[in-house]
């Protein structure tokens, strides 16, 4: 935590223009079954060539069920989010902490600095 993700489309219409941002719920939201993701084309001609080549492919049809579930994701799991991040940034903080006690024991490192690093 404490990093932000810039998406590359995000830096300017030329970049978007030349770009697919593909995202999908299922790691964040634990979904991976629901079997769903979204797919960004800002260019009209390279989406019209991507449809294209998932129609040939044979699945261009949509999952119900994963539209559901991607929608109530996004819709309503912010709250959940943010509670697995803290988690997650808790159990990174465990070995920081139990250095610390260890070196406060032994008068080794200097640690009091390093909470920016986790």
């Amino acid at each position: 935590m404490g990093h932000k993700h810039t998406v590359f489309a995000n830096l300017g219409e030329s970049y978007a223009e030349h770009c697919i941002v593909c995202t999908a719920p299922s790691k964040s939201f634990n979904i991976a079954g629901l079997q769903v993701s979204n797919i960004f084309i800002p260019n009209d001609s390279l989406r019209r060539r991507f449809v294209k080549e998932i129609d040939r492919a044979g699945y261009s049809q949509l999952n119900t069920m994963g539209l559901v579930g991607c929608q109530g994701a996004y819709e309503v799991g912010g709250p959940w989010l943010d509670e697995l991040k803290e988690y997650i940034q808790g159990i990174f903080n465990i070995p920081l902490i139990i250095l610390r006690n260890i070196c406060q024991s032994f008068t080794c490192i200097d640690l009091r600095d390093v909470s920016h690093v986790v």
